[in-house]
């Protein structure tokens, strides 16, 4: 079974744990859970294979991370040249200043928020800068009866009342009375803040006011989530070229293992021992199943984030041509000839499909049809006004019915067929029941899907209405406004049906890049 841990020698009553999914902090590199990113119009054209910006990006790119309670320093390291911004909260720069904004060229200092990591004349190339979320202390004091600590003006500006908070280089405050030794912090004004529950500390507490990071007293906390951007542009700067690879934010205590090649946290290590399973399913370390069908596209371990979609370079072939509904594209190049199975392309539509029967051609090529992820051959749909006694006729041709062709009638009679869902459904459930297209093996299941076998040949489906004629029935693959104008589709070939799937827009589903966990 693809996905399987067999732990060594399996304890005589283990657990079984299916879709083990360990949430945004199961990774040393904290960088590959960033997996909700967006901004990019066509993401397709502005990410390498890793998913790493490239070039000059259109616009910034952008998400956000959940990280757990943590009050410790962090690194942010990578090779080549980028501009990474930390959104909202301040910062404090331990080392490695030379390439952050607002600090440069100093190697420490602070910023108050919006910190940009990037390269410049100080930094050519490459970063490698220690930080931690938070200000600087000043001074200490009292307030209400209870310890008041001071700060630069504005310097926690971006700090939220309540936020739970520790210190370092201090004296006399001792541990806080939170869960996890922290305190609780009572916002004063943009520069000064109290700590609910520090009375008895008053007039004990001694802090360094002068000096900067590293020696100056810090208050340091956990932005719940970390915003963070790549960005198109730097102000003062221009656009940015990115060229980069070997993109790493994590606990700094964390980069010397990150750096011998481990991925996952000990948390997580320590969490599957606990439970001692027999046998462990963890659909690549994520609760997703994914439409990929070729592993040459599969992510690579130097993804710079491990969500579940990617974009693939070497399969995107750009906006779409043609017209009407017959969309062509680029042939990815890697097969030619018939399509096979699994085939994979990602185009950007350059219209809307307007009919139910959307078409792909790549290259000279042969066109197939273009069918849901659902992977339903045939959908119906009703629209228009009901009208007694108007007669519905779909037309099933095909080289296996008798004569070629099969007529199905169905006569509306609104005693029954109350609303169009109502008349939709007797028609599917007529169809159902209907002896020559049973012998035939069509099935229809559901509320509009028509299940045949393209194996046996070509089958055109047809309708049309007579009487008033104010019922418009229609038979197709995909429905109208299926594919978006602008948008970028993955599409995989299904040789059962003899068409592509379109199996959305967020991009070829790999999920994470690896399968295994072992050595526990």
């Amino acid at each position: 079974m693809a996905g399987m841990l067999l732990l060594g020698a399996l304890p005589t009553f283990g657990r079984s744990v299916l879709n083990a999914n360990y949430g945004s902090d199961q990774y040393l590199n904290i960088a590959n859970s960033f997996g909700s990113f967006g901004g990019l119009a066509t993401p397709a054209a502005s990410l390498n294979a890793g998913q790493y910006p490239t070039g000059v990006l259109p616009t910034s790119y952008s998400g956000a991370v959940a990280l757990g309670a943590y009050y410790g320093h962090y690194t942010v390291k990578w090779t080549g040249v980028s501009a990474f911004e930390i959104l909202q909260f301040p910062i404090i720069i331990y080392n490695g200043g030379a390439g952050v904004f607002n600090v440069t060229p100093s190697a420490t200092g602070v910023s108050s928020g919006n910190t940009v990591f990037y390269n410049n004349a100080n930094q050519a190339a490459g970063m490698n800068a220690e930080m931690a979320f938070g200000a600087l202390v000043t001074a200490v004091g009292t307030s209400s009866g209870l310890v008041q600590f001071s700060t630069a003006s504005g310097a926690i500006a971006n700090v939220t009342d309540q936020t739970q908070v520790k210190f370092g280089n201090l004296t006399g405050l001792g541990t806080g009375p939170n869960a996890d030794g922290s305190w609780t912090l009572n916002k004063l004004d943009n520069q000064t803040f109290t700590l609910t529950g520090s009375a008895s500390r008053v007039g004990l507490v001694s802090v360094t006011g002068a000096g900067g990071p590293g020696v100056q007293t810090d208050m340091t906390f956990t932005p719940s989530p970390m915003s963070l951007s790549f960005l198109a542009t730097v102000p003062g700067v221009g656009n940015i070229t990115h060229a980069f690879s070997s993109f790493v934010f994590a606990k700094t205590g964390d980069i010397v293992a990150i750096n011998s090649g481990f991925r996952l946290t000990q948390a997580v290590i320590d969490n599957i021992r606990t439970l001692k399973p027999k046998y462990l399913r963890f659909m690549d370390l994520m609760a997703s199943q994914g439409f990929y069908s070729d592993y040459n596209f599969r992510a690579p371990a130097d993804t710079l984030g491990y969500g579940a979609f990617r974009w693939e370079p070497t399969v995107y072939v750009g906006s779409t041509g043609g017209s009407s509904d017959a969309f062509t594209a680029t042939n990815p190049g890697y097969v030619t000839g018939a399509y096979v199975e699994g085939e994979i392309v990602q185009v950007t539509a350059n219209r809307s499909n307007t009919t139910n029967k959307p078409t792909l051609k790549l290259g000279t090529r042969a066109t197939v049809p273009i069918y849901p992820s659902t992977y339903i051959p045939l959908g119906i749909t009703l629209t228009g006004t009901i009208t007694n006694a108007d007669v519905i006729s779909i037309v099933f041709t095909a080289s296996y019915f008798g004569g070629g062709a099969y007529t199905f009638n169905h006569t509306v009679n609104t005693a029954t067929d109350t609303s169009l869902s109502a008349l939709l459904n007797n028609i599917m459930t007529e169809l159902q029941a209907d002896a020559t297209l049973a012998g035939q093996n069509l099935q229809f299941a559901g509320p509009a899907a028509v299940y045949y076998a393209p194996s046996r040949g070509s089958l055109v489906v047809t309708s049309s209405t007579s009487g008033a004629s104010t019922e418009i029935l229609s038979v197709g693959t995909t429905s109208i406004g299926g594919i978006a104008s602008g948008s970028t589709y993955t599409f995989i070939y299904n040789a059962l049906l003899g068409g592509f799937v379109n199996v959305g827009a967020n991009g070829l589903n790999t999920s994470v890049p690896f399968e295994l966990l072992y050595e526990m």
